[in-house]
């Protein structure tokens, strides 16, 4: 059996639930189901879909913040701020077209850039739950870009500056290991 289609999960999950007699404890076994039914649901939505519902999550959460510590919202409100940033640069630069054939090297760079920007929209999309993402790494890789491209044209063009220190902020944050304090 293959778990890609929801609605035959959810009716396994209520023919269980029709079983409750018969099995005493499979608590665990429907939380399984549970996370399968939201991992497989969060996967079909689009990158805005998924950073509306991260923002609806969050303010149900900030509703309740006295029971987060000030790192975890501060985390989170830094990563939903970024991943409009990302996805308003991606958009603004999706019509480029690049030849890599002929690429200067600060073009090159912004390439680079627009590649790891990429990466790190997937990776802040690709788990339901922040604490269980990851970054790509700010000091090792995207701030050696961001320096290349700095003062050039992309930069003006783009205004990258509130990007990247958007960026370094929520590594920062990330560093400081918010969700451990739960």
């Amino acid at each position: 059996m293959t778990f890609e289609n929801i609605n035959e999960i959810e009716e396994l999950k209520e023919f269980y639930l029709s079983q409750d007699k018969k099995i005493n404890s499979f608590n665990y076994e429907i939380q399984l189901f549970n996370g399968l039914i939201d991992t497989l649901e969060w996967s079909t939505l689009s990158d805005p879909e998924k950073l509306e519902k991260r923002k609806k999550d969050f303010r149900i959460k900030s509703a309740y913040k006295e029971l987060y510590p000030d790192i975890v919202v501060m985390y989170e409100v830094a990563v939903i701020e970024l991943t409009e940033l990302i996805m308003k640069f991606l958009n603004d630069v999706s019509p480029k077209v690049f030849d890599m054939q002929k690429m200067s090297n600060e073009e090159f760079a912004f390439f680079r850039l627009k590649n790891m920007l990429s990466f790190e929209l997937y990776i802040i999309h690709s788990k339901i739950k922040l604490q269980h993402s990851g970054h790509v790494l700010y000091d090792e890789i995207m701030e050696p870009i961001f320096k290349e491209i700095e003062n050039t044209v992309y930069d003006e063009q783009y205004q990258l500056k509130p990007l990247k220190q958007k960026f370094k902020e929520v590594c920062d944050l990330f560093l400081e290991r918010p969700y451990e304090k739960l």
